[in-house]
């Protein structure tokens, strides 16, 4: 019985997709669980100043004696990440 290279070939890709899929999935899932407890942090405290900073904008959290400097992004994210972890209880 004769092996055909392509089939081979076919067979490679295949498992190097799959691999490269479950990477990015697996990868995701320990963001997404890294940004849960800030979510929850985030989400009981006031934004009181926002400003722009090298093209991006930035949020102070909390009051002017406690703050916490948090980019619009990360904000964003970890709020949402936050609210769907809820959602799932």
């Amino acid at each position: 019985m004769e092996i055909n290279p392509i089939w081979i070939f076919f067979y490679v890709v295949i498992f190097f997709v799959a691999l490269l899929a479950w990477l990015a999935y697996s990868g995701k899932r320990e963001d997404i669980e890294k940004h849960i407890p800030n979510g929850e942090r985030y989400s009981k405290l006031e934004i009181f100043k926002s400003i722009e900073r090298h093209g991006g904008i930035i949020y102070y959290l909390g009051d002017e004696n406690n703050q916490i400097e948090v980019s619009k992004i990360d904000y964003d994210y970890a709020i949402k990440v936050y609210q769907e972890s809820i959602r799932k209880k």
